[in-house]
């Protein structure tokens, strides 16, 4: 059994993906297997792949014979994984030689943290960083295309449950802490990603009441933004990513968003005061949304 596992999901990634094994199998640490969950891809994907799983045992390479969706691909290197820790890698993310070695350290030297990343650097399709662009307050690369909020800093650090549930709730945006290494029990009780786009936000706040945050203080991982990724598709283009209509129908992403929150807060490790305190801190979180896109009259009046 390997120390970490590696999921990457991948669809037609031709022009980046052997980039990208290249950078995780010269890690520092080495012991570790790459699962690649081809989904239905019809360019080179299975070519390269295949190529790298006859190169080096680690990686194993599994095809999905029809388009399952981004999410059930994701859920579904996580099925296959076998290792103590687990990371989702995009198929056109780069990461440090030493990014797993240091983040492995950090898990095995506290067990209280259930997740350890480095800090991020975004970059184009080139490899080249985005540029920080003061009027909009957003990242752009430079084309103008693309354009990213700065990567989530640290957050859920406290060894309170419900102050590490608060601190996700609030500071989840970006959701680059789930491309982070994580223990694969907790990966796997929270249920992975649920069946919409943004349920990386979700894993995120329910991965809170496991354990604390921790965050390697350099940038070793490289986060790939490009004309393929789901923040540049149409709405349909992101139900099709999902593999789900839920996108498709205004609100259902959401509601599903926060019925698996609380779900997941009755499934967490919580004594019975921790849980009452989050449902609470979830309750009024939706009810502020509510408020704010159904204003009553005298609120719409202002």
């Amino acid at each position: 059994m390997p120390k970490v596992s590696i999921g990457i999901p991948v669809r037609n990634g031709e022009r980046y993906l052997a980039a990208t094994l290249d950078s995780l199998l010269a890690q520092t640490f080495a012991d570790f297997e790459i699962v690649l969950g081809d989904n239905a891809s019809n360019d080179r994907t299975p070519e390269i792949a295949r190529h790298y799983a006859a190169r080096d045992r680690r990686v194993r390479y599994w095809r999905s014979p029809r388009d399952l969706g981004a999410v059930r691909n994701h859920n579904r290197v996580l099925a296959l994984a076998t290792g103590v820790y687990f990371r989702w890698n995009g198929y056109d993310d780069l990461c440090a030689p030493t990014y797993l070695e240091k983040c492995v350290e950090v898990l095995d030297a506290d067990p209280g943290a259930v997740l350890c990343h480095s800090r991020t650097r975004i970059i184009d399709g080139e490899g080249a960083p985005l540029r920080w662009d003061a009027p909009s307050g957003m990242l752009v690369d430079r084309t103008g295309l693309v354009r990213i909020e700065r990567p989530d800093p640290i957050y859920a650090r406290s060894p309170d449950p419900v102050a590490r549930f608060a601190e996700a709730l609030a500071a989840t945006v970006t959701c680059h802490h789930a491309l982070g290494l994580v223990r694969i029990g907790a990966m796997r009780r929270v249920g992975g990603l649920g069946p919409y786009r943004s349920a990386d936000r979700a894993l995120l706040v329910l991965l809170s009441l496991y354990g604390r945050f921790a965050e390697v203080p350099e940038t070793l991982f490289m986060k790939r933004e490009h004309g393929r990724n789901t923040r540049l598709l149409s709405r349909l283009g992101k139900a099709r990513w999902a593999g789900t209509l839920a996108d498709l129908v205004p609100g259902a992403a959401k509601l599903e968003e926060w019925l698996r929150i609380g779900r997941g807060i009755l499934d967490a490790p919580l004594s019975p005061a921790e849980r009452r305190a989050c449902l609470l801190l979830g309750g009024s979180k939706v009810a502020r949304r509510l408020r704010l896109r159904h204003p009553g009259r005298n609120e719409a009046a202002r």
